[in-house]
Order: structure tokens, then C-alpha cells, then sequence
């Protein structure tokens, strides 16, 4: 399993809501009108990442919302919206700051980070993306 971060308008959040159809047909235009219905689509991570990498780490930080990707993402997913976002926002810079404190240092000679924190930061900017698009146009923020 893997998570996605996406971005919806609050205004569209019934839509998103309907069933899917059973015919082939209605199913693909179903499917089109989901995607329309998508501000903003990235790769989170893993599922095993997601659980040991963020969930983990703000479990121990006492950050809620991010404790809770793994747990509730698998099976619910987890929507952010509102003044949701400033907390989201800020539980992020720290679990940043403790990916960075944790990671071994950069590499000596061409000054890289270590992969997987490299990695972690690409996410991490994913996320601060979608907070800055579910800002911009009344959204909400849904991972699992």
C-alpha cells in the first residue's frame, strides 16, 4: 500500500462522497470526474515509511495529526482542513527538525544528505505544497 497526499475544494466534498458505478461506462466518466475533482495529487510514501518515518516519530514528538497517518490513513484516511492546517503546518517543521537531528551527516565530499532524509524532505515539501493549495482555494487536505 502506499499513501497520497491530495488536495479537494470543501465545495466538492459530496461529490467525492458518491459511489462509485458499477458499469463500465458511467464508471470511467465516474472516474473523470474524481479526477477533475483533484486539486492537488503527490506520492507520501510507502506504506512501512509512512508508519516508521512520520507516524512513529510524531507519535513520540506528541504531534497527533501526523501520529495518526499510518493508523487511521490505512483505513480511513485523514482529512485537514481549516485551522487543521496551521497545526498540520506546524507539527511538520518538527517532525523536519527531528528527520535532521536523527540523520547522519551529510556526505563529506559532495555535501548530499543522506538518501533517505533526501527522500523524507521531498515529501515533506509535498505536504507543504498541498497546505499552501488547500489555503488558496478552500480545500482540504486527504492522505491515506
Amino acid at each position: 500500500m502506499t499513501f497520497h497526499i491530495s488536495v479537494h475544494r470543501i465545495a466538492d466534498r459530496e461529490r467525492l462522497k458518491e459511489p462509485a458505478p458499477t458499469d463500465i461506462g458511467a464508471l470511467r466518466a465516474w472516474m473523470a470526474d474524481r479526477a477533475d475533482l483533484t486539486v492537488f495529487d503527490e506520492f507520501l510514501g510507502a506504506n512501512w515509511a509512512i508508519g516508521d518515518h512520520w507516524s512513529d516519530h510524531a507519535e513520540r514528538l506528541g504531534l497527533p495529526i501526523l501520529a495518526s497517518l499510518y493508523e487511521v490513513g490505512c483505513t480511513h484516511g485523514v482529512q485537514i482542513e481549516g485551522a487543521g492546517l496551521d497545526t498540520l503546518e506546524r507539527e511538520l517543521d518538527q517532525l523536519v527538525a527531528e528527520w535532521r537531528r536523527l540523520a547522519p551527516p551529510p556526505d563529506e565530499d559532495g555535501g548530499q544528505e543522506p538518501q533517505p532524509l533526501t527522500q523524507l524532505l521531498e515529501r515533506a515539501d509535498h505536504m507543504r505544497t498541498a497546505i499552501r493549495i488547500a489555503r488558496q482555494v478552500d480545500g482540504f487536505i486527504d492522505i491515506g
